[in-house]
């Protein structure tokens, strides 16, 4: 083993650094070839020689030869290699630099994992004795009592990422396990919360591996000596997240934290000039990880806190153009305008000076001049690299559809194109460039408009040819086919983009184009697809399309079975798709097979087997039994069943829904509140969720909580007019008078006629006049007048005029307010409102028009008026007239006849 000569604390944060970003500037600086085992190692992990790391010496010690007569399984090899690497950083007194060799080796086995299953290309060294090249065996590196194969097994294992034969059934032979068995107990150790990891992820003892090793880093790690460890054992754990059938708490919790920790302790003790960059990565990560957990508020705060960060200004805006060949008037079309950003090839000399603390002498200028060589040639893999190949970008080739947008060249958004061309965004910008487009996908409905403003992002990174990568590109070119594939025109360009993107991950013309440093480089700040997930993509758009048979071949080669059923679905072929199940179970009683197995046969015992195989762990099986129960009306049993379900996985908002509505169904509101303040945690932009919450805090008589709750439902679901009416009287229960108010406009603009809510107006009436009379004469007594009174103007117009009691509100206002005016005029026209058809016909009716007219006999009588007598006269006599072959309610016939005679009487005083 060489001699360790030693680097200085900061140079150790300078190497960390220089892996973070893949930029070579740092560790030239620095002297790649001055003995330090983490410089080297630094930059084989740059230079994407993860082989070369993983086969040395440093890698050797931490992972071990022999499992110490440990049974052979994952979780025994997880706990072997803690175990060395404790013993490896505390076996000599300079732990802080073998606590970095430890992170690079860790994150080696991470690449090295995700080169084999996202980004590509195979593994391979050149041989000593000719030009050629081999695969490399990724199992070699295991302790030797992990696999015991023949050559011809081993070669035959590589071929194929999942063998189809049967282990051994006992698993072990002599104390070692063959390749097939050992990957079974990995898979079972990379599981969590009872989820699966996928079968045919290749070479997950890779993960594992790191997994290991960066997780006992980041607990071995002290106080004051931060280390980039948090943030690469973030990035495994949102690997194995990837790779697990559906989310984990345990592993969203855990990314986080360590994310947080990142963001609090390692960044800082950089240096300044490269924190921001640093901290850009990592608020983009953090939002592609929250895109992919649906968490829209949070990816949306990193997205806003990175493009602060680095000046980055999105403006979409309009713009003249032309989309079809034929088109003969410029029409606006939507477009961005991208600018600023951080550009490394700006910190060039910062970054020899400042991050290293290396001063600028004349050594700095000779690494410089040599830096400044290896990027020109391609060997740099950092943002500063300039041009290397692109993937393939297909053609549209269609007879009506322009290629991209023609814009007119005399508009102002001409420059804002042209400027794309002139100004070019650095890679960093991109990546935030790609998450903002998805930020768009995440917040709004899935429908054109949404299409829509999404394809101005992508146009925008298409265009940028100036500063790219390899695999940011290729996100681009995928982000397209998904927005292709939404038109009829366009969906054959995206089908077979598609299909490009997947060859290109072993494409030889691409491996000489494309190395694996390049590849690798800004991988984990995109959210690109791992290979079988990109294939699968291409399975549902030819399902989409109607190729169900090339659909079907797809997801059997992958085993994703539930699509397979999808398939066998559309063909209305179920018969299969049983038989396909049933043979699967008998194959393997894995707890997903059995939950498929009752997918397709609609019998719950499945479902029951399976949580029992799978020891009262696998979600799913309690989910689905869970709905079969809410389904028949049983709703207890569908509660117990989903929170079972919740307990091990309470990540899934629709879980926590049903089983509210479920406890609302059996009266049970504690299990309701709780349901929906999951559900509301996990998605605050659901206003159903909100309103369910609400109404069971109504129940148990909590009306400040509701009355929250409600609020935002109305915030969330703004043209729902149930959830309006709920916040409305919920409102009033606690004489809210300005939220009523505003609550009840919103009920005219949605219901306009059809709002028939008397009751509510008249509480809503009295609170306003008994708010008013505590307020005194004061500026906002004034204004809570003056709104309430636009609000019954409003509800006096239209079908709602012919309502006798809205007029009698406004009456009774205006008597507050001492506008008799006001009140007798509104009194009349609930007077004529009152007379429906054939009212002379019916007792009901006709007590109603002798109410209304009683009311105005009373205004006139108050202000003694000759004039207003002699109608009130006229309008008594014929009410007595007409109601007289009809029987009046309560004691309205004796009070009409006084009514008349005091009419008479006090008209005839007023005469004299």
């Amino acid at each position: 083993m060489p001699i360790d000569l030693g680097i200085m604390a900061d140079d150790l944060v300078s190497v960390e650094v220089s892996v973070l970003r893949s930029n070579i500037h740092v560790l030239k600086a620095l002297g790649c070839g001055n003995g330090s085992n983490c410089t080297k190692l630094a930059k084989c992990l740059i230079d994407g020689q993860y082989w070369s790391i993983l086969d040395g010496p440093i890698a050797s010690q931490i992972i071990g030869r022999e499992l110490s007569d440990r049974q052979v399984t994952g979780e025994a090899l997880y706990a072997h290699i803690q175990e060395q690497v404790t013993a490896y950083i505390q076996s000599e007194s300079n732990s802080t630099e073998k606590t970095l060799e430890c992170v690079l080796v860790g994150a080696a086995a991470l690449n090295t994992f995700v080169q084999t299953n996202w980004t590509g290309p195979k593994h391979v060294v050149a041989d000593t004795l000719d030009a050629s090249s081999h695969e490399v065996d990724l199992y070699s590196l295991l302790p030797a009592d992990c696999v015991d194969v023949t050559d011809a097994d081993r070669a035959d294992h590589m071929r194929t990422s999942e063998a189809t034969a049967s282990a051994a059934s006992s698993g072990l032979v002599h104390g070692k396990v063959e390749y097939r068995t050992f990957d079974k107990t990995v898979r079972r150790c990379l599981g969590a919360d009872g989820e699966e990891a996928y079968g045919l992820a290749s070479y997950q003892h890779l993960l594992l591996i790191a997994l290991a090793v960066l997780d006992t880093v980041c607990k071995q790690s002290k106080e004051g000596a931060p280390t980039s460890a948090h943030w690469w054992y973030s990035r495994a754990v949102f690997k194995q997240q990837q790779i697990l059938s559906d989310w984990s708490a345990t592993l969203r919790t855990s990314y986080f934290t360590c994310m947080q920790a990142t963001l609090d302790s390692f960044i800082p003790s950089c240096s300044e000039s490269i924190q921001p960059h640093l901290r850009v990565r990592a608020l983009i990560e953090m939002a592609n990880v929250s895109h992919y957990y649906q968490d829209q508020r949070a990816e949306r705060a990193c997205i806003i806190d990175a493009r602060e960060l680095a000046g980055v200004t999105l403006e979409l805006t309009g713009a003249l153009g032309r989309r079809t060949r034929w088109q003969q008037t410029d029409i606006s079309q939507l477009v961005l305008r991208a600018s600023g950003g951080l550009d490394d090839s700006n910190d060039f000399n910062e970054a020899i000076e400042e991050v290293g603390g290396v001063s600028k002498g004349e050594g700095a200028e000779n690494d410089a001049n040599e830096i400044v060589s290896v990027v020109i040639n391609g060997e740099g893999t950092g943002d500063e690299v300039s041009n290397p190949a692109l993937p393939k970008k297909l053609a549209l080739n269609d007879d009506t559809l322009l290629e991209k947008i023609a814009f007119n060249e005399d508009s102002d958004a001409q420059e804002g194109e042209a400027g794309t061309e002139k100004s070019s965004l650095s890679v960093l910008t991109q990546c935030l460039l790609l998450a903002s487009c998805l930020n768009v996908k995440n917040s709004n409905a899935k429908d054109g408009l949404t299409t829509e403003e999404m394809v101005p992002f992508v146009e925008r990174l298409l265009k940028d040819l100036d500063k790219h990568n390899w695999q940011v590109y290729s996100m681009g070119l995928l982000l397209r086919s998904r927005l292709e594939g939404e038109r009829n025109r366009t969906a054959e360009r995206g089908a077979m983009q598609m299909q490009v993107l997947v060859d290109q991950f072993n494409d030889a013309a691409g491996q000489k184009e494309a190395s694996p440093a390049v590849r690798m480089a800004h991988i984990y700040t995109i959210y690109y697809p791992s290979r079988f997930e990109l294939e699968r993509e291409i399975g549902i758009y030819y399902l989409r399309l109607g190729v169900v048979v090339s659909a079907r071949e797809i997801f059997e080669r992958l085993h994703m079975w539930e699509d397979v059923v999808d398939c066998y679905r559309a063909s209305e072929n179920m018969e299969k798709a049983v038989a396909m199940a049933t043979e699967l179970v008998e194959l393997s009683a894995t707890p997903r097979r059995l939950c498929l197995l009752g997918d397709v046969s609609n019998e719950p015992e499945h479902y029951q087997r399976a949580w029992d195989v799978s020891g009262g762990r696998y979600s799913k099986a309690m989910r689905a039994l869970g709905r079969i129960h809410f389904a028949k009306g049983e709703f207890a049993e569908c509660v117990e069943c989903l929170q079972k379900a919740a307990d091990i996985n309470p990540l899934l908002e629709g879980v926590w829904f049903t089983m509210g509505a479920a406890a609302i169904r059996i009266g049970d509101w504690e299990s309701g509140i709780k349901a929906y303040r999951h559900c509301v945690t996990l998605n605050d932009t659901n206003g159903e969720s909100w309103n369910n919450l609400g109404t069971c805090y109504i129940r148990v008589e909590d009306f400040e909580k509701a009355m929250s709750a409600f609020k935002y439902a109305a915030k969330n679901s703004y043209d729902n007019w149930k959830v309006w009416e709920n916040y409305f009287n919920v409102n009033l229960q606690l004489k809210l008078v300005n939220e009523c108010i505003e609550c009840m406009n919103r009920l005219l603009d949605l219901k306009g006629n059809k709002f028939t809510d008397v009751k509510a107006m008249q509480y809503t009436n009295d609170a306003v006049m008994a708010k008013i009379d505590g307020l005194g004469g004061t500026h906002e007594a004034r204004t809570l007048s003056k709104r309430w009174q636009e609000t019954l103007g409003r509800t006096q117009v239209g079908g709602m005029s012919q309502n006798v009691e809205i007029w009698n509100i406004s009456a009774k206002w205006h008597t507050y307010c001492g506008n008799d005016e006001k009140v007798l005029d509104c009194l009349q026209r609930a007077y004529r409102s009152s007379q429906k058809p054939a009212w002379q016909e019916s007792s009901e009716l006709g007590s109603c028009v002798v109410t209304q007219a009683l009311k105005i006999y009373d205004v006139y009588e108050a202000k003694g008026d000759a004039k207003g007598f002699h109608s009130a006269l006229l309008m008594l006599r014929g009410l007595v007239k007409k109601t007289q072959d009809i029987e009046l309610s309560d004691d309205l016939r004796p009070k009409l006849e006084a009514a008349l005679e005091e009419c008479q009487r006090r008209k005839e005083q007023a005469r004299q």
